[in-house]
């Protein structure tokens, strides 16, 4: 429930188990699923820091350990887009700007710093 974005304070985060059934076999969590876990130790404005422990029921490789704790975050994309729907509820209500909303989303921010490498290719 902590990798699903349970959004519940913590100060301590106990991993019993570092393996996650994916629908098909067990594998050890990914660098990206660890920082998500274990970044719920700790309550914002609470604590100074939080504490993670990690429960070992098996051997874990040294590469394997440290791609998980040293690992880098998940990449983000947007899956942002505009249809017939959202068209046409906007007409509905007042005081929605969506050009305002657009200009501020994920999709036109992660578009925007493709930019200076799509310039280049064009050059």
């Amino acid at each position: 429930t902590f990798s699903m974005g349970l959004n519940m304070p913590a100060r301590t985060v106990v991993f019993t188990n570092i393996k996650k059934f994916d629908g098909e076999k067990s594998r050890w969590l990914t660098g990206g699923e660890y920082i998500q876990m274990s970044g719920r130790a700790g309550r914002r404005g609470l604590d100074k820091k939080g504490s993670t422990i990690l429960m070992f029921d098996e051997k874990m490789e040294k590469d394997v350990a440290k791609a998980m704790l040293k690992g880098h975050s998940d990449n983000l994309l947007s899956s942002f887009y505009i249809n017939y729907h959202m068209l046409l509820n906007s007409q509905r209500l007042e005081d929605i700007d969506l050009e305002y909303i657009l200009a501020r989303s994920l999709l036109q921010f992660q578009q925007d710093a493709q930019l200076p490498a799509l310039k280049q290719q064009l050059a």
